[in-house]
C-alpha cells in the first residue's frame, strides 16, 4: 500500500489481508514534513499595465493645473454617470442635459472631451462614456496646463481627458 499526501512524508507498507470478515478500517498515520517556500519581494510601485495611465499618473504628480480622479476616487463618489464624479472639482458646473445625462461647463463654456487620446467633437461626457468603463479622468478648466497633444485651438474652454479601464 502506497500512501501519499502533499505536505506529508509518503508511506509504503505491505498489507496482507487474509479475510475481509471483521475488517472495517485501517488507520495510516503520515508524518508531516515542512516545505520551505521561496521568498518573495513586494514593491509598493507596480509597473503600469497601461501606458495612458502611466502618463496620467506622471501628470498627476507634476502638473498642478489639472484635477485628477483615479478609479478608486471615482468609485468613492458613488456616481451613476461620469459627470457626477466631477461635481466636487473646482470650477466645474454640472447641469441636467436635455438629451442624455448631464452637461459639464467651465465658466459657461463646454470643454473638449477626449477618450483614450481621441478627440470627441461636440459631445457631452455622459453621451460618450459610462462610469463603469472609466479608469481615470483629467480635468483642465482652461488651456493652461493641458498637455500639448490635447489642446484644441478651436475651443479655449479646456478639456476632459477620459482613460478607459482594461478589463
Amino acid at each position: 500500500l502506497d500512501v501519499r499526501r502533499m505536505g506529508y512524508r509518503p508511506v509504503s507498507r505491505l498489507l496482507a489481508v487474509a479475510s475481509t470478515e471483521g475488517l472495517d478500517s485501517t488507520r495510516i498515520v503520515l508524518a508531516a514534513i515542512a516545505a520551505e517556500l521561496v521568498g518573495i519581494a513586494i514593491s509598493d510601485e507596480a509597473p503600469e499595465r497601461d501606458g495612458a495611465l502611466a502618463a496620467f499618473n506622471a501628470r498627476r504628480k507634476s502638473n498642478n493645473f489639472g484635477h485628477y480622479l483615479n478609479r478608486a476616487e471615482i468609485e468613492a463618489t458613488h456616481a451613476q454617470r461620469p459627470s457626477e464624479a466631477l461635481r466636487a472639482v473646482p470650477g466645474v458646473q454640472v447641469a441636467p442635459s436635455r438629451r442624455l445625462g448631464n452637461t459639464i461647463r467651465f465658466r459657461n463654456c463646454r470643454p473638449t472631451v477626449w477618450i483614450d487620446g481621441i478627440r470627441i467633437a461636440d459631445a457631452e461626457l455622459d453621451e460618450v462614456a459610462n462610469v463603469d468603463d472609466v479608469a481615470a479622468v483629467e480635468i483642465y478648466n482652461s488651456l493652461a496646463g493641458l498637455p500639448q497633444q490635447f489642446i484644441d485651438r478651436t475651443n479655449p474652454c479646456g478639456g476632459i481627458l477620459v482613460w478607459s479601464r482594461n478589463r
